[in-house]
């Protein structure tokens, strides 16, 4: 009488009636009014393939995981997703990701059949590989639902291990004629919800779709950068992480991806070693030679040498070390500056502490570049940092 519309998000069964429960948008509702329910089968075309996957991705689990090993804790099915939630003794590894993956995709491939029938509890419950949900309670007669064999050959032979190669539940819900109707499939995350269960979610039909085509892209990308001198990769893998990082592709893919990733800074840090080696050796040998002019030649007992190493402490430490063992008695300090910043470092002998100490030496010579001067001057605006 009010014109009233009512759009209904949840229905539940209670003392044998259907409650409908919703939220009014658009007019009045009054008690003892007359409605027409109507289903929105643009949505429901999106949930159905959901829920199907969802027991494909049941059975899946299931022969990933060992047979009894997966009880289901919870689902959700929607017009966006697919989440299911289950017993496991951990996180799985990549590969039994994979392995589920592959298993759910290769079923909409094959196009199996979804076949869905009423028949009595008893007879159900004595199909071999039957899966129900503990501690649910179902009604008698109860629907079955196999994806991949018929309800009427089991009924018949219900103790056939030929069951086992397909899931088979006990489910009301709304579902596909069809498999290829999912059109594609992607696992998109993997999380623990509780101890001892886990959550997965994933996606089918356009919003799997989109995700491999994001996946492909993104593998293209490392097939380039891949490609990629190892001393232009600073940076690139930064991003490339921050890329992955953010996007919505299959989490089997995120982790290949990542450990491509780590690949690709190893083949940058392999390399960065190789040239601090050759830069280390160089600097070494030139060093060496002023070391020498100044000790051995000009008889003095101390040499200070400028080094290429930029600020790597580090590798102003190599150089350091190998000219202590050059000139064992003399004092040495060595000075790197890049960028308007600095390092030094300096070792004196015992038999020289009588006379200064390392620190003593680098103070003063630090105080010289890094304090008296005015502001004008570039050196003022320089930084160091020292070792003893």
């Amino acid at each position: 009488a009010g014109g009233g519309e009512i759009t209904v998000t949840d229905v539940q069964s209670y003392a044998g009636y259907a409650l409908h429960v919703g939220t009014v948008k658009k007019g009045s509702v009054s008690v003892g009014d007359k409605v027409t329910c109507r289903v929105d089968y643009a949505r429901r075309r999106k949930i159905a393939p959901n829920h199907s996957m969802t027991h494909v991705l049941n059975y899946a689990l299931n022969k990933v995981l060992k047979q009894g090993s997966v009880d289901q804790k919870g689902s959700l099915v929607d017009d966006a997703k697919l989440r299911f939630d289950f017993t496991a003794k951990g996180a799985l590894s990549t590969k039994q990701l994979q392995e589920v993956e592959d298993m759910c995709r290769a079923q909409i491939a094959e196009k199996r059949a979804v076949d869905a029938q009423v028949i009595p509890l008893k007879e159900a419950m004595s199909i071999n590989g039957l899966r129900a949900v503990f501690g649910e309670s179902y009604p008698d007669p109860v629907r079955v639902l196999s994806i991949g064999n018929s309800i009427g050959d089991m009924v018949k032979d219900p103790e056939s291990d030929a069951w086992g190669s397909a899931s088979l539940e006990l489910c009301g819900g709304t579902h596909v004629s069809n498999t290829e109707e999912a059109e594609a499939f992607t696992l998109i995350q993997e999380e623990a919800v509780a101890k001892g269960v886990r959550r997965i979610t994933a996606f089918t039909g356009d919003l799997a779709k989109g995700t491999l085509k994001r996946g492909a892209e993104l593998e293209a990308r490392f097939a380039q950068v891949e490609k990629l001198p190892a001393s232009e990769l600073d940076g690139v893998t930064t991003e490339l992480r921050k890329e992955v990082d953010r996007s919505d592709v299959s989490c089997v893919l995120k982790a290949s991806l990542r450990e491509r990733l780590d690949g690709l800074v190893k083949k940058y840090m392999d390399e960065k070693k190789a040239q601090a080696s050759k830069i280390i050796n160089q600097e070494i040998e030139e060093a060496k030679k002023a070391v020498q002019a100044a000790v051995e030649e000009g008889g003095k007992s101390h040499a200070i040498v400028q080094a290429k190493v930029g600020t790597d402490g580090k590798m102003l430490k190599s150089v350091v070390q190998a000219l202590g063992k050059e000139a064992p008695g003399a004092a040495l300090m060595v000075v790197s500056e890049e960028g308007g910043k600095g390092v030094a470092q300096a070792v004196v002998p015992k038999e020289l502490h009588d006379r200064i100490k390392a620190n003593e030496w680098l103070k003063a010579a630090l105080d010289a570049v890094c304090l008296p001067l005015p502001r004008s001057s570039p050196w003022a605006r320089r930084h160091f940092f020292f070792f003893f």
